[in-house]
């Protein structure tokens, strides 16, 4: 089976109940988010595993084109980076050397434990049998106090099995230790330095040193080789060989380096760690590949020669591997400088790059949430995209607004900032970056997108930024403190501290008060004896003077006012002091004791408003929550971490480690859900522990669980674990769904296609897809299915996207004891390709993996169809110009209960049915509308409706509903549902509801019914007034209702979201919102080179209603949409 594979490439954090062996994790689309240090290529290629300075190691599988899992390498002293990994002489396990730490990576259960930690590790290697690993150490090569620490590079012995330590030796020397490597023979290791080996004869315990510089690595044919700088002003470089036993030079080449850029990664005397990574032994061609940054070389040591690449071939390069199979494929990680951080393939012959297989992903760096909204903001560690995510002020979705280096629009041009901090009322972000840029945003400028209102450039790092409450923003730079005005645009002050550098562990250097007259910085510096002093300083606004300094006894990590700026607290250490804002005297001190144990001691990284709670921090990333009033623990949390902060109420937090977020209940003490940003776009997903999950559609698709080897995706979950509105319904405080923990459930369901007497390998997840031919018209398809444990509760089959009526199929074989199950389906096919897919659905709503074939119809017949002309892009599909288009529209303003009428429902209907017969004659050529509207909209017109276009409508034709009137969820079964004009009792509309009304499974088997294969539903519904109150809910409940419909018929839904009155309707518009943004859409706004699609609509609705609603009614309103179904054009503008 041939599968076609968007190239998703990925990032993965676990969701753990406890650290041990899990049944399955999640698996996030992006890469490293730091330099790839090191690379590692199994002898078929199949799994190639990268290690990046961002202390995780990617774990891919090069046939599923997946990433099976990422693991973040941790240790005692904190997070580790790997510098190097290595295959056992099986590959059965991988050995992962880091800073202070070493790894062994299970290759089959892919569980990494460390082996061996100790501060001054450098580097290992297995022995030749794999059961012993053999560490490079150092310790000392200091002066503290004035004392002398010789530097003692050592070497350990670690036995695999049981992680017992042995001391070879320790000797004093002058340069530490770069590598150890093992002899073919396994008897004699050599520890290198950048001027000498340290020969160890095992056998004899018994240590030589050798005056050769840099050697890096054992050939496979014994030798030892090294490469060495001897001009840099001529480029002048030799790579020499030597004996293993004599240690005799063997060989040697002298070359003249293409690129001055060699001379920055090689030095005479100290060549840097990460040279060992630069580099790839071809043992097959007996040669070895060298890259710098820029361009490579190719050494063959059985003949002596250098082969240069191209200058700037291997641009950023940091590692390299090459293929066992394809010798003109290679694999390069890249990193530094401004260059994404990937994985690509590369071929030297061609000198061309591929697409990146790992794509670089976003690390929060900062944290900020605004005091008054439920809104909080994160800014990376290098310049990139700022995430904003805000509760809106209805409360009922959570809006990701992001800008940055690659997404911006015009009016935020260059916004990137590395510090981001939201206003108290939530309205604006100002950010910045470490070079002094900065810039201000109104969140709400632009829809979806804010508007900047201000830019400049300051001299130094931007560290700290705060804001008054009257429109003024404190910038804590360096030395300088800039005030700037909202109002006026423009910088009024600049106030300098005349210390030294502002330099914390945390992120908040400074504060300003409320009335914007005073602001308050930490700031360092040096008396004449050279003594570090640190200070807490108050400044007057107006003049710049400082009111008053006191000195601390040592670092302060944090500043901050009390919530009615009657307090001052300055933290160091486990130490709060409390200081009078005017005078900075005294008014109490705290000092709490040590509550768990680190190496390199504590520090308070943030305070809840009034100062109640501490989150503290180790720099290795233990954090705890502690009660600043009784000092007593209050959440010790479960992984490590880095910055956080609290949320509007203090009882919740949010976290950040890499590119996740996290929320926590800290009175709770549990986990509540995690959040996952991407890179240089605003895709983003929400999942608890157990695995309810949100998001946009993209990130939705993209990822997926691994349990063993096998990828899962999130979306085989999605009818019982998909959860809309679910980070403000956490944030919000509501009660979610009780669900089984997905780890849980039983093994996926499995399906298979069969056309006709022929049959194909029926591994699901087989590489290759089997094409088909047809001159009939007819094809007999067959889905067989299987569930472990369990039943085949539903198959669906879909042809070109859209799910078959399984009244169809005419033959059933049900096996209960083995849960399998047959069913065969006779279908008309298309003109030319027609592709179907089949899933099967177990008793517990768990999809299987899709199985596809393709069978081109090319009889006779098929010669007859006209294509629409319209030329389209990607995945949007063509329309059959001589089909139809089947157009049901309904209206209601006048409903027998006078209480619910509405305004512009019907002129809505009869506006949208104007637009689309006129614009559908672009793409189509029939058109047969349905319209019903007030009197004539009961559930038995709509029924006689539907039926004659369920009658009427082929494969080949496009059917749209739209609907404008009144929805509501029914209180006892929580299903949603359209309201004709006779639902008149609101006292038992549960009653009213089963017996007049449309539900959205009623909506679902018409879908089903009607036979055309392109489908949109159009819903601008709202809710009864006083319905029902929980809105939040409701509104998700509806999503989730139209997203299961949308996902099991393989049609397009869109619909207004949220609103309690008629999705508003607005007097100056003379439309509801939704629809007037709908029409205004397929009047040409929406076009995408001169082409109206579905998903152009969708794109066009969700950008400018919140601008609608904001504008017209203050507050913002979101639509929603699911689409399962290809996209198809609505309307050709010329």
């Amino acid at each position: 089976m041939k599968k076609y594979i968007i190239g998703v490439f990925i990032l993965f954090f676990l969701i753990a109940k406890s650290y041990g062996q899990e049944k399955m994790h999640l698996v996030i689309p992006q890469g490293h988010t730091s330099d790839v240090q090191c690379l590692l290529l199994s002898k078929d290629d199949r799994y190639l595993i990268s290690g990046g300075a961002d202390g995780i190691v990617n774990f891919y599988d090069q046939k599923q084109q997946k990433l099976l899992k990422a693991i973040p390498l941790l240790s005692d002293f904190g997070r580790v980076d790997p510098r190097k990994l290595e295959f056992n002489a099986t590959q059965t396990k991988v050995l992962i050397s880091g800073d202070w730490a070493i790894f062994i990576l299970d290759v089959e259960t892919l569980i990494c434990k460390v082996l061996f930690q100790k501060k001054g590790v450098i580097m290992s290697t297995f022995s030749p049998d794999g059961k012993s690993v053999y560490v490079a150490t150092r310790t000392g090569g200091y002066q503290e106090g004035g004392v002398d620490f010789p530097l003692k590079n050592g070497a350990h012995q670690i036995d695999v099995a049981s992680g017992k330590a042995i001391s070879l030796f320790e000797l004093e020397q002058k340069v530490e230790f770069t590598n150890v490597l093992v002899a073919k023979d396994g008897r004699t290791l050599y520890f290198c330095t950048a001027v000498n080996v340290t020969k160890y004869d095992i056998a004899l315990k018994k240590t030589t040193v050798f005056n050769i510089p840099n050697v890096y690595d054992v050939l496979p044919n014994g030798q030892l080789f090294a490469f060495n700088l001897l001009d840099e002003d001529k480029n002048l470089y030799n790579i020499v060989r030597y004996n293993p036993y004599t240690l005799q030079e063997v060989g040697k080449l002298t070359f003249t380096g293409n690129s001055w850029r060699f001379k920055y990664v090689l030095y005479k005397d100290w060549p840097p760690l990460d040279m060992l990574h630069w580099w790839n032994i071809d043992a097959k061609r007996h040669r070895v590949i060298l890259s710098n940054k820029q361009e490579g070389i190719v050494y063959d040591y059985e003949k002596n020669t250098v082969t240069q690449l191209p200058k700037y071939s291997m641009p950023f390069a940091t590692s390299v591997v090459v293929s066992n199979t394809d010798p003109n494929k290679w694999f390069i990680g890249f990193g530094g400088g401004e260059s994404t951080l990937d994985v690509r393939a590369y071929n030297p012959i061609s000198n061309v790059i591929s697409e990146p297989m790992l794509k670089g992903g976003f690390e929060s760096r900062f944290l900020s949430a605004a005091q008054h909204s439920n809104g909080f903001v994160c800014s990376p560690k290098v310049s990139d995209d700022i995430k904003y995510f805000n509760v809106t002020e209805s409360g009922k979705q959570v809006k990701l607004l992001t800008w940055g280096s690659a997404k911006t629009s015009a009016k935020l041009l260059n916004s990137i900032g590395e510090t981001a901090t939201l206003s108290p009322d939530g309205k604006y972000i100002t950010a910045a970056n470490y070079f002094g840029y900065n810039m201000i945003a109104d969140v709400y400028g632009s829809g979806q997108t804010a508007k900047k209102i201000f830019e400049s450039k300051t001299t130094g790092n931007i560290n700290t930024i705060d804001y008054s409450n009257n429109g003024l923003i404190a910038y804590f730079n360096n030395r300088t403190i800039y005030i700037y005005d909202i109002k006026t645009a423009t910088i009024i002050k600049k106030i300098t501290t005349g210390g030294g550098d502002m330099a914390a562990h945390g992120d908040k250097y400074g504060a300003i008060s409320a009335d914007g007259k005073m602001v308050y910085a930490m700031y360092g510096g040096k008396n004449n004896a050279g003594t570090e002093l640190r200070f807490v300083a108050a400044f007057n606004v107006e003049t710049g003077q400082a009111i008053w300094r006191r000195r601390l006894p040592e670092e302060c990590t944090l500043v901050q006012l009390s919530e009615d700026g009657k307090k001052l607290y300055a933290c160091y250490g486990l130490t709060i002091e409390e200081l009078e804002p005017v005078t900075g005297s005294v008014l109490n001190t705290k000092k709490f004791k040590g509550f768990m144990e680190s190496p390199d001691g504590f520090y308070i990284y943030a305070l809840s408003k009034n100062a109640t709670k501490a989150y503290i921090l180790t720099p290795d990333g233990q954090a705890c929550v502690y009660n600043t009033v009784d000092q007593t623990q209050l959440f010790r949390f479960p992984t490590r971490l880095q910055e956080g902060i609290f949320l509007k109420n203090d009882s919740l937090m949010v976290t950040g480690t890499g590119s996740t977020l996290k929320i926590w209940d800290i009175y709770a003490r549990k986990e509540l859900a995690s959040i996952y940003v991407f890179k240089e776009t605003s895709a983003y997903i929400v999942i608890t522990p157990e695995g309810l999950f949100d998001g946009t559609e993209e990130a939705i698709r993209s990822i997926y669980f691994v349990e063993g080897k096998e990828v899962v995706p999130v979306e085989s979950f999605y009818e019982t674990y998909y959860t809309p509105n679910l980070l403000a319904r956490i944030l919000s405080g509501q009660k979610l769904p009780i669900v089984n923990d997905v780890r849980n459930l039983h093994p996926r369901p499995k399906a298979r296609l069969n056309y006709a007497v022929k049959t194909r390998n029926l591994k699901v997840t087989d590489d290759q897809q089997a094409d088909f031919t047809n001159s009939t018209g007819l094809a007999e398809i067959a889905i067989e299915a299987s569930a472990e444990n369990d039943r085949v509760d539903e198959v669906r089959l879909f042809h070109n996207g859209k799910i078959v009526n399984v009244v169809n199929r005419n033959l059933v074989v049900t096996d209960e004891k083995t849960g399998r199950v047959r069913r065969l389906y006779t279908i008309n096919l298309l003109p030319g390709m027609n592709t179907f897919r089949g899933v099967a659905l177990n008793g517990q709503r768990t999809e299987s993996a899709p199985d596809q074939i393709a069978i081109n119809y090319i009889g006779a017949n098929a010669a007859g169809s006209n294509v629409s002309p319209v030329v389209v892009q990607g995945d949007i599909d063509q329309i059959d110009k001589e089909a139809t288009l089947h157009l049901f529209v309904i209206g209601i303003n006048a409903y027998k209960n006078p209480n619910m009428r509405l305004n512009y429902a019907l002129a809505d209907a009869t506006a949208f049915k104007d637009q689309m017969e006129k614009g559908a004659q672009t793409v189509i050529k029939n058109v047969k509308t349905y319209f019903v509207t007030d009197d004539l909209a009961n559930k038995q017109g709509i029924v006689n409706a539907f039926e004659t276009v369920q009658k009427a409508a082929k494969a080949q034709d496009v059917f749209v509903f739209y609907y404008a009137g009144h929805g509501v969820i029914s209180e006892k079964n929580k299903e949603f549902y359209l309201v004709p004009n006779d639902v008149a009792d609101l006292k038992n509309m549960d009653e009213s509801l089963a017996s007049k009304g449309i539900s959205s499974k009623f909506l679902q088997q018409y879908a089903v019914n009607i036979k055309a294969q392109k489908q949109l539903f159009i819903l601008d519904a709202c809710q009864s007034a006083g319905a029902f109150s929980k809105l939040i809910e409701s509104d998700a409940t509806q999503q989730k209702s139209l997203a299961i419909v949308a996902r099991s018929t393989g049609t397009h839904w869109m619909a207004a979201s949220g609103s309690q009155q008629y999705a508003q309707e607005f007097s100056q518009l003379g439309h509801g919102a939704f629809t007037y943004a709908l029409l205004s859409g397929l009047d040409g706004k929406a076009k995408v080179q001169n082409l109206i699609t579905v998903n152009g609509l969708k794109n066009y609705i969700s950008e400018i209603i919140p601008k609608l609603m904001k504008q017209y009614n203050g507050s913002e309103q979101f639509p929603v949409s699911y689409g399962f179904g290809k996209d198809f054009p609505v309307e050709e503008v010329r």
